[in-house]
């Protein structure tokens, strides 16, 4: 939904009423596209819209001077500023943008005058409160009994296993590469000597002597 001046002012209007407690619209804010939400006890919140009604500005100025009894923990100061967004695209009838309007203010803006978010997304008011829904729901619940402890199983017979006769091991690589060992050679019978005697051998003749060449006479 795309806002504009003329659809401010009621929607202003109607968040002040739904708010209650003191909140009005502030009866001297100049006819505009800025509506100024008062309270009796000095807090302001602006509202205005922006990029052509695709968003609309919140802003809470602080009231809180140094040294006033400040009811939060960390109160917006005097005079400063605080601001939100809402993002009006998604919104497309006036009902939704008046319940946003009104979510915004309730959870975020008017909290934010006693506890200021210390980053974007923070809620410190909606936090605490979770918290505490959260801690009176944990002590409503009924305390938890102990588990059980787990039944015993019966033992698991274990199957026997058969011995197996061991086997030699294997011939390594180097004793199957080896050469084979040589067979010996079976011993031979010795052989009978004769008695007899041997016949002595034949001498030599001597060669007969060589002639001197005689000289030749010239």
């Amino acid at each position: 939904m795309q806002l504009t001046a003329a659809t401010i002012h009621p929607l202003a209007a109607d968040a002040a009423t739904q708010l209650g407690h003191g909140w009005t619209v502030d009866p001297h804010t100049p006819d505009g596209d800025v509506v100024d939400l008062y309270h009796h006890d000095g807090r302001h919140i602006g509202i205005r819209p922006q990029h052509n009604g695709a968003t609309l500005q919140l802003w809470a100025t602080g009231i809180h001077k140094p040294g006033d009894n400040n009811p939060g923990p960390r109160p917006l100061g005097y005079l400063k500023h605080w601001h939100a967004v809402i993002h009006t695209r998604t919104l497309t009838t006036e009902t939704e943008t008046a319940a946003a309007l009104l979510r915004k203010l309730t959870d975020e803006v008017i909290p934010a005058f006693d506890n200021v978010p210390t980053y974007v997304g923070h809620r410190p008011a909606l936090d605490s409160a979770d918290r505490t829904t959260q801690q009176q729901h944990t002590d409503d619940l009924p305390a938890e009994e102990p588990p059980a402890a787990p039944a015993e199983e019966p033992p698991v017979a274990t199957p026997r296993t058969r011995k197996t006769a061991a086997r030699k091991p294997a011939a390594s690589a180097a004793e199957a590469t080896a050469a084979p060992r040589a067979r010996k050679a079976p011993a031979r019978k010795p052989v009978a000597k004769t008695t007899e005697a041997k016949a002595p051998a034949a001498p030599r003749k001597k060669a007969a002597p060589r002639k001197k060449a005689e000289p030749v006479a010239e």
